[in-house]
């Protein structure tokens, strides 16, 4: 059986993955954001979309200038 599950990554869910990727000093790119957010996804469910906040709260100590700036850079790449 396949289930095809589509979602559009809003601005908040972009600054979670972004500061997910910056905490766990994993390298930053496209394909490496839209796999991170369909894993996290699959293993909590729609939800994470819904509440960015649930990717966890130590991601909050990652500098906001520096996720600002890899959000623009992939704000136009993804098409959010």
């Amino acid at each position: 059986m396949k289930v095809l599950i589509s979602f559009k990554l809003d601005r908040e869910t972009l600054e979670a993955a972004i500061r997910s990727f910056l905490f766990y000093k994993k390298k930053i790119n496209k394909k490496s954001i839209l796999t991170t957010v369909k894993e996290h996804v699959y293993q909590q469910g729609i939800s994470i979309i819904d509440y960015p906040e649930y990717w966890g709260d130590d991601l909050n100590d990652i500098d906001d200038n520096t996720v600002e700036n890899y959000i623009k850079k992939f704000e136009k790449m993804i098409e959010i």
